[in-house]
């Protein structure tokens, strides 16, 4: 392909990638005639398709951001209207601005430009907007598929395109026309948004370009409403969006037009009708007097009875599909009765719409509490504070400083592991991953990939001596083969890898491998109650299985009410931003490595690759310089990674490097364990709780992994700050045929949190009081604070921390406003809920070296890995304040086994407090071997205290040695429990953390839609050592845990496949999700004696205070329920939602059980 004038080339090298920028269409034409049979090629302006179709590979780029014409937004003249002429390059943020310039009814509810502009708004974030244009994301709706946002909302405000249809044709060998000359003959052509993106072909030979769009002007007669529902407010795809156009004169409808969106179907069979439906006119809604109609109490003329009509006719005509990706194991349905009751939710809210219009035409008023079912929500500034307390005589310990690296990594410079420099021999590896479970490997075929350039190896299992680790593994985890051998466990399980020159190459030769399958060798188990029903336990006797305290028996059977029920909490992806990654370089031969790890825990690392490889451990050292990103999916999940490349580095003889992108990683790795769990209490009619039994379920997935760690976290914390006289839980880890979940941020922690939170709402409703209030009659006081486990709550701070969040919320004030404000409000509601927190934590030893240069610089080793928590940082301010130096004088080494041996992984919010503490230990040793030195150069200087570098230039001169270990010993490590693993304290864990959080919930009805109004947090950090970068761990915290609660959701297919395996699918929380007044307070003047210096943990136990977000939530949906008399405890009206999480946007929806009914009853105004 060539091109002439001023348009550039740029040629990808070895990826075999072609880059235009034309400047005109005859070069455009030009580039499009002479592409050859072979090449794909793809027009872009901003590219951002790669972000949904990501496998998509085309040869050829052509990029037309730069013709002038395509750019360009223009007014014309079409009788005596204005028509707006977009470009097709225009960009939806340009699009969105010019619109709102032009709305000459700005502030009007239904105005077509201010509604498109609104709409607009919603799609995507503004970094894809402002690169993105409005013509890609309808050649996505036709070519993909694609659920698009604005091909529903063109088509409602009836803009048409000019279309250049181009017949190619392709010059033969023979052909003695000159180079450069067109083989494009474009025939131009308008059509309808709806036309273009459902016309199926367009002629033999035709490709189509779309020039422009034309958006006709809009009369003041003429009224439009767009909305849409997505999992996620914003950079998230919709579930479902409508359009509906009308003519309104005085108070009657004459014209009415719907369209809908993302209609469902399989788009590899029906992507022309997938994304956007064929508009509909709804005889039953025109020529319809909106006022005479809702004044009519029954008949068919009656609004109520035409909405009812129209309902039914727009569900009948419409026969929405189930979307594909939502077709799992739990939700068979693919969330197609969410979607269906949306639908007549769209209708109701557009009905209500355009009787306010009329109403308000007619000098009259829509019912005040109706008004919040029809106004955008309008999302004020967010704002928030942070409060603390520090300590001048520690500083810099105390003082709030932000992390040391913060500036290197917003600036992106900061290395991680596949930002190290690349050398010429290095290889790149990628997994190839099984496609089915639970079958046999008869053959894998690996010849078309080794077939393509630059594809030099497939390793499979008969290259790897031994499987993971064995018995240097943490519970249970050994065993793991690195490449399944005989059988698949799950589907996403590695059976080999490929290695190539490049990490795409590598990548995209893993896709041509094939795997041949044979018989089934089981019933593939996908679901925990799969597993409950086959008795599918991991068969181990564990501390900690069982807790029990009292006599439970004896307490149920004397209780004066005894409740029952089944609650349930799914898993949650760790979704670092630094996915797996590992980098093996070779030396002496082959005989010695050095292994980059993005791991938390560098030893395991090297114990495991180890074992893996048959490779002496001393001959490997794994580096670790920063992580991007753990929240513990990096304790286990990273050994495959770092096996395999050591595996391919032994074999290749050079340096092998993996960094594996997000749908490998999300497919094959697992993240939080799944709980479900049944129980019985006992309480009185006051709502005190007498007695309880709890039997826990844990889907532990394909290998037990992290899963025993997580149990005794889980039934060690089950009793939060509640005290049960008469207490027994027990936990079952349970096998599936998926992905290994291990730990992540909070494991055990979190899921507990939430069922006994769901124990005390039980209670609650059944006694008729507030959750609050049951929760205030059961907390530990300090008379009888003792754990079921018989552990002493030492330095109980809870009493104090609740009083002070309810103090600093204004909690009983805001009771009183949210019940006046769900009375006035029909179709949106709020809630208020307070959850408490008690975490355990348990030291583990640290060790570190110091190296002290005779400038003075200090450089610090320490085993703590630093994953963004700040960490280091605080290393670095207890070594500052403990030697007497500037932070600058500090200089931080890289973590590595080589030269730090025998340490923990980092990892139970306690590295940053337990490395801190080592630093200190070694420096307080230099201190004192520096102090005779410090005392001679006093004495000789008449009383003048030696500057730091003069003091250690003259020890260092006097043969003293600069070099210093500390070790942290944690206290309490000659305990009596004995575990799996190996022995536990004498009590479960070393101290707790207490904290409280109060959370204010807002919902729309009709929707499922969520906002967080506000939250505020009270949390005992004891004296932090740093309160920016605690505060920080508390609100990154707070917001991982509302994602758990609210947002984030892994599915699985019904064949076993992660289908959230990525952005499209997984949403965690977004900058919308942020509550909008968020409000984080230390607990002042409450130094922890036993802590480091007298410090508390601060990177997991905020994240539980998320579960009030999931109860204000929840109040919200009971307080529409109760409106609306919805009170009845089973499936059919959704209450056994309220008993599960997350409550994803459908969940909330659907619990809140509107029906056609309700909806229709507030349309009769008399």
């Amino acid at each position: 392909m060539k091109v002439e004038g001023q348009g550039y080339k740029y040629d990808g090298g070895r990826e075999g990638i072609v880059w235009y920028r034309v400047v005109s269409f005859n070069q455009l034409w030009q580039l499009i005639g002479s592409a050859k049979d072979t090449d794909t090629y793809k027009l872009v302006r901003g590219n951002t398709m790669m972000g949904v179709y990501q496998n998509e590979k085309f040869d050829v780029y052509i990029d037309i951001s730069a013709i002038p014409s395509l750019g360009e937004i223009s007014l014309t003249d079409v009788n005596n209207q204005q028509q707006i002429d977009i470009g097709s390059a225009v960009t939806l943020t340009e699009l969105r601005a010019f619109l709102l310039e032009h709305d000459k009814r700005r502030g009007e509810l239904t105005s077509k430009y201010g509604v498109l502009a609104s709409h607009i708004h919603m799609v995507a974030n503004w970094h894809v907007r402002n690169v993105a244009s409005w013509a890609g994301n309808l050649v996505m709706a036709r070519e993909k598929g694609f659920p698009s946002d604005l091909a529903t909302i063109l088509s409602g405000a009836d803009a048409t395109l000019t279309v250049d249809l181009i017949t190619t044709t392709t010059p033969t060998s023979s052909s003695k026309e000159e180079e450069g000359s067109i083989h494009a003959q474009p025939e131009t052509r308008v059509m309808t948004v709806l036309d273009f993106v459902r016309t199926e072909s367009f002629g033999e030979g035709k490709r189509a370009f779309v020039r422009q769009l034309h958006l006709p002007a809009s009369g003041a007669d003429q009224h439009m409403r767009t909305f849409r529902a997505a999992l996620r407010p914003q950079n998230s795809h919709a579930l479902l969006n409508a359009a509906f156009n009308a003519k309104l004169t005085a108070s009657t409808i004459t014209q009415c037009s719907i369209v809908i969106g993302a209609v469902g179907g399989d788009p590899s069979v029906f992507p022309h009708g997938r994304a956007l439906s064929a508009p509909l006119t709804s005889e039953l809604l025109k020529h319809v007097d909106l006022i005479k109609a809702a004044m009519s109490n029954e008949g068919e003329d009656s609004l109520k009875a035409l909405y009812t009509s129209a309902a039914a006719q727009l569900l009948k005509e419409m026969k929405l599909k189930p979307l594909p990706e939502y077709v799992t194991v739990t939700q068979p349905e693919a969330k197609l009765a969410y979607r269906e009751s949306l639908l007549l939710s769209f209708l109701y809210k557009f009905v209500l719409t355009m009787l306010h219009t009329a109403l308000r035409g007619a000098g009259k008023s829509l019912p005040a509490h109706l008004l919040s079912a029809i106004e955008p929500l309008k999302r004020p500034v967010s704002d928030g504070n942070q409060a603390y307390k520090p300590d001048p005589s520690l500083y810099p310990v105390s003082y709030a400083i932000p992390k040391l690296a913060g500036h290197e990594q917003a600036a992106g410079e900061a290395e991680y592991v596949d930002d190290l420099p690349s050398g010429k021999s290095d290889l790149y590896a990628a997994f190839v991953l099984a496609g089915r479970c639970c079958r046999t490997i008869e053959g894998i075929k690996a010849d078309k990939a080794l077939a393509v350039d630059g594809v030099e190896a497939f390793v499979g299992a008969s290259d790897v001596v031994s499987v993971i680790g064995g018995s240097n593994t943490p519970e249970g985890f050994g065993g793991e083969e690195v490449f399944a051998s005989r059988e698949t466990l799950y589907v996403g399980q590695p059976v080999g890898m490929v290695i190539a020159t490049s990490q795409r190459l590598a990548n995209e030769a893993a896709r041509l491998v094939e795997v041949e399958y044979g018989a089934a060798t089981a019933t593939p188990i996908l679901t925990l109650q799969d597993a409950m029903d086959k008795r599918s336990f991991y068969s181990l006797d564990f501390s900690l299985q069982t807790i029990a305290s009292g006599n439970v028996e004896e307490g149920l059977k004397n209780a004066p009410h005894v409740a029952s029920r089944r609650v349930s909490c799914g898993g949650q992806s760790h979704f670092y931003m630094e996915k797996q990654t590992a980098y093996c370089t070779p030396a002496d031969g082959g005989t010695r490595f050095t292994l980059y790890s993005s791991t938390q825990d560098p030893q395991l690392a090297r114990r495991c690759v180890s074992s893996a490889s048959n490779t002496p451990p001393h001959h490997i050292n794994v580096v670790a310089r920063r992580v991007g990103g753990a929240y513990g999916g990096k304790l286990t999940r990273m050994l495959p990674a770092a096996c395999a490349c050591m595996i391919g580095a032994k074999i290749m003889k050079t340096a092998v490097r993996m960094a594996t992108d997000i749908t490998t990683d999300m497919t094959m790795n697992g993240g939080r364990n799944p709980f479900l769990a049944d129980y019985r209490v006992g309480y009185s009619s006051g709502g005190v709780i007498t007695a309880l039994d709890i039997s826990s379920y844990q889907n532990a997935g394909c290998t037990l992994d992290y899963s025993i760690g997580v149990c005794h976290e889980y039934n060690e914390a089950l009793d939060s700050v509640y005290y049960v006289p008469n207490w027994r839980s027990r936990v079952f880890p349970c096998r599936t045929n998926l992905p290994s979940n291990t730990a992540v941020r909070s494991f055990g922690h979190i899921q507990s949190a939430f069922i006994i939170e769901c124990v005390i709402e039980d209670v609650a409703r059944q006694v008729g009081k507030t959750p609050e209030a049951v929760r205030e009659l059961n907390m530990y006081s300090l008379r009888n604070a003792v754990s079921p486990t018989g552990q002493p709550l030492e330095h109980y701070t809870m009493p104090t921390v609740w009083s002070r969040v309810k103090d600093k919320a204004g909690y009983a004030d805001r009771v009183a406003e949210i019940e006046q404000y769900n009375a006035a409000n029909r179709w949106r509601k709020r809630g208020l809920a307070i959850t408490p927190v008690k975490y355990g934590v348990g030291w583990h030893p640290a060790g570190a070296l110091l190296n002290v240069s005779a400038d003075g610089t200090v450089l610090i080793f320490s085993g703590g890995v630093e994953m963004g928590q700040g960490l280091l940082t605080k290393v670095t301010q207890v070594a500052a304040k403990t030697l007497g130096v500037p932070i600058d004088k500090i200089v931080i080494g890289d973590t590595n086994t080589h030269t730090i041996p025998n340490f923990g992984g980092t990892g139970g919010s306690v590295g940053s407090g337990t490395n801190a503490e080592a630093v200190r230990l070694a420096c307080e040793e230099l201190k004192a071997r520096l102090s005779p030195v410090k005392d001679k150069l006093i004495a000789d200087n008449d009383g003048k205290v030696p500057s730091w570098e003069t003091l250690v230039s003259t020890a260092n001169r006097a043969a003293i040695n600069l070099s210093v270990t500390g070790y942290f010993a944690a206290p309490g490590t000659s305990g009596v429990h004995e575990g799996v693993g190996g022995q536990w304290w004498k009590y479960p864990s070393s101290y707790f953390n207490f904290g409280a959080c109060c959370v204010e919930a807002e919902i729309d009805v009709l929707t499922g839609e969520v906002e967080l109004r506000r939250a505020d947090l009270v949390y005992d950090c004891g004296q932090s050592l740093n309160p920016a970068v605690d505060i920080g761990q508390i609100e990154g915290g707070f917001i991982m845990g509302v994602g758990y609660f609210l947002r984030e959701e892994v599915l699985t297919g019904l064949g076993g496949e992660t289908i959230s395996n990525g952005t499209w699918e997984y949403k965690p929380p977004c900058s919308l999700d942020i509550p909008i007044s968020f409000n984080v307070e230390l607990l002042k003047d409450c130094p922890f004696p036993k802590g480091i210096l007298r410090s508390k943990a601060s990177g997991e136990p905020p994240m539980i205070l998320s579960r009030a977000a999931y109860g204000a939530v929840k109040a919200a949906i009971e307080a529409a329920r109760k409106e609306r008399g919805v009170s009845a405890p089973d499936e059919s009206t959704g209450d056994v939602l309220l008993w599960h999480s997350p409550l994803t946007v459908d969940r909330v929806q659907q619990a809140c059980h509107v029906t056609v009914g309700h909806m229709s009853d507030t349309l009769c105004l008399t």
